[in-house]
């Protein structure tokens, strides 16, 4: 596994064909102050198939609280009771995509995705206005690169697991069921002639015998596919230890990107 470095850049200027950051923030909000960690995103990528990742800034209104009417006074004026309609706001979204048509066609260890995370500065202006414990307010650059911290992290978790569990097409589906199906033949001692036969009693494996089966059997085709894509010069093959879905890619990107900082403060 290659060495991520622990360098944070600041987002007015960061270069890369990965990561692309379009924030339009307030002008005295100090840009210069905001680091991101670009090579640990891009690692974070690596392991989840995503292609480039932009985070923007939107928009979208802030969280409120619209009271019901109940009644009127002499004067005419409105009384506001104490219910009403409480709407509310996200901070930040996410959203992905696949890439281009002619890419749908290859293996799903080579598709990879796009992951788009918008930050809704109406919002975060609003929250960080109404907390008590920001003395510099909306001036101070720590809540903004703590909001940015999650924002990002959630992202890459949400589309990255996504990806890695629901990212495969319908030919593929039906291609993990049928090897799935295989392996539970083959763990209960039995093979696809044969199911038909009233002489065979088939073994019922328990569960452990079928993972280990499953486990061994998937790295193995897998294995196969890694020195073939290596030998094509595919380097985005995502190696995994199951066939179809990519759990284990999933659980790590689940840990990884919740540990660490992909987001914080830097000094003036």
């Amino acid at each position: 596994m290659p060495e991520v470095k622990n360098n944070f850049v600041p987002i007015d200027q960061i270069n890369s064909e990965r990561l692309r950051v379009s924030l339009k923030l307030p002008p005295f909000i100090p840009a210069h102050q905001l680091g991101i960690n670009v090579d640990r995103i891009i690692w974070l990528c690596d392991i989840a198939g995503i292609d480039h990742l932009r985070v923007e800034s939107v928009n979208q209104g802030t969280s409120g609280f619209l009271p019901v009417v109940v009644g009127m006074t002499e004067q005419g004026s409105a009384i506001a009771g104490k219910i009403g309609l409480k709407t509310e706001v996200k901070t930040y979204s996410s959203d992905a995509d696949q890439l281009d048509n002619e890419i749908e066609d290859r293996d799903f260890t080579l598709r990879q995705t796009n992951a788009k995370v918008s930050l809704n500065i109406d919002e975060v202006t609003s929250q960080i206005q109404e907390d008590q414990t920001i003395t510099k307010g909306l001036r101070s650059p720590d809540p903004w690169s703590n909001i940015l911290d999650q924002s990002i992290k959630q992202c890459l978790i949400k589309e990255g697991t996504n990806h890695l569990l629901l990212g495969l097409n319908k030919r593929e589906w039906i291609g993990a069921a049928l090897f799935w199906a295989y392996i539970g033949l083959s763990s209960a001692d039995l093979d696809p002639y044969s199911i038909f036969l009233v002489h065979r009693s088939p073994h019922i494996p328990t569960l452990l015998q079928f993972g280990l089966q499953f486990l061994v059997s998937s790295t193995t085709v897998n294995c196969f596919k890694y020195f073939e894509n290596r030998f094509k010069g595919n380097s985005k093959y995502r190696f995994s230890l199951f066939y179809g879905p990519q759990y284990d890619r999933a659980l790590i990107i689940n840990t990884l990107g919740r540990a660490g900082k992909i987001a914080k403060t830097l000094p003036e």
